[in-house]
């Protein structure tokens, strides 16, 4: 028996198919990457993530543009005792202070006590943290408003050109960025 090739047609009424459209613009995704979410969610049954995605909406309201699951349960290697780690993208207006971190700590109500969350803002995809671009290779894009999901795209392709190298010392991953010849030749006049 083959291995199934993963592309298919799905035909629904037009009235599921203006919603599905809907959603996609919502999340300025594509409508395969919305149909694709859905399906998922239905085959593991309701959103895994929902309570935490919640609060942070509550929380932050029109301040969040995405969500991203990073770590082992991003991976697939998350064990009973494994942190669950979110990256709450907030607006370039608000300040990640310790001040910030109180008012969750007030403010997530019943979240479970694994769940850790990390508020970040969107990279710079012309100098990225070690935290966006191990998120652009193992991340779960859980909410997208602002395009996160293109930002981490071009993050694939920059770390699968070689512009950025991960590396690892003492067990632990780094990440560097490779100069151009260009880039060399201009520093060294």
């Amino acid at each position: 028996m083959s291995r199934p090739s993963g592309k298919f047609v799905l035909r629904v009424e037009p009235e599921t198919h203006g919603l599905l459209r809907e959603a996609a613009v919502r999340e300025k995704a594509s409508l395969n990457e919305v149909c694709n979410r859905l399906i998922q969610r239905g085959l593991k049954g309701s959103q895994p993530y929902e309570q935490v995605l919640s609060c942070a909406r509550e929380f932050l309201d029109e301040q969040l543009p995405g969500v991203v699951l990073i770590g082992s349960q991003a991976r697939g290697t998350a064990t009973a005792r494994s942190d669950v780690d979110f990256l709450v993208i907030v607006a370039p207006e608000v300040k990640i202070d310790s001040a910030l971190y109180r008012r969750w700590e007030r403010f997530k109500k019943d979240l479970p006590e694994q769940y850790s969350v990390h508020f970040v803002h969107s990279p710079d995809p012309e100098r990225p943290s070690g935290i966006w671009l191990e998120a652009a290779l193992e991340g779960q894009i859980l909410v997208d408003l602002d395009g996160i999901g293109t930002v981490l795209q071009r993050l694939r392709c920059a770390i699968a050109s070689g512009v950025f190298c991960r590396r690892l010392s003492h067990g632990q991953p780094y990440w560097t960025q490779n100069r151009t010849e260009k880039g060399t030749k201009e520093r060294a006049k």
